[in-house]
């Protein structure tokens, strides 16, 4: 009974040892895959991006982590008010890139809340940034002479005219030419009033 026993405890030990290999070298194939990449995040160069309405792109700098790599990454923009469109330009390094936000002529001004969102196949990660569409203004090189006189800003405040009992006369005496005088002062407030006595 006892060689027996030996015999057994030395198959067992053998079986035990060969399980040990195999499973080290299994263990090894499977260190040989690689480290699963880390959790999908992403950070932005700034909070606020301002796209005028003359088509001028507002550009916010994107950083991704934990990528499987460069080539399997999606960065768009979300919650775009209408008339914006975004385009993102990778970076040589490959780990994020520019995104540009468009506005037009026809997009309303204003400021929207917006989202950049990555995807690397089935995961996803979001950051929210304020989008600025601000009003384009130009000024134009013409002058046009249908504002003001001329084309030029000319206001003018008057005080009161009080035309005495001795002297209101002239303004009838001369309707030819005062009043024409008067009219070239251009947009203006005069206010005439008569008056039965002079002024002190």
């Amino acid at each position: 009974m006892k060689p027996e026993r030996f015999l057994e405890t030395g198959m067992l030990v053998a079986v035990l040892e060969a399980c040990a290999l195999t499973t080290g070298c299994g263990g090894g194939s499977s260190g040989g895959s690689g480290t699963p990449p880390g959790p999908l995040t992403l950070s932005l160069s700034t909070s606020t991006v301002v796209a005028p309405q003359d088509g001028t792109p507002g550009a916010v700098g994107v950083t991704v982590s934990g990528a499987s790599s460069a080539s399997s990454v999606s960065v768009t923009a979300s919650n775009l008010p209408m008339g914006v469109t975004s385009q993102f330009v990778p970076a040589a390094g490959g780990s994020g890139g520019t995104l540009s936000s468009i506005a037009t002529s026809t997009t309303p001004s204003g400021t929207y809340s917006a989202n950049v969102v990555v995807t690397d196949g089935a995961r996803t990660a979001s950051q929210p940034f304020v989008l600025v569409v601000a009003i384009a203004a130009s000024v134009a090189s013409a002058v046009d002479t249908t504002l003001g006189v001329g084309g030029k800003l000319e206001e003018f405040m008057s005080i009161s005219f009080q035309p005495s009992e001795g002297n209101y006369q002239f303004f009838l005496n001369h309707t030819a030419t005062e009043p024409t005088q008067l009219n070239k002062l251009g947009p203006q407030h005069i206010r005439l009033r008569r008056s039965a006595r002079a002024s002190p």
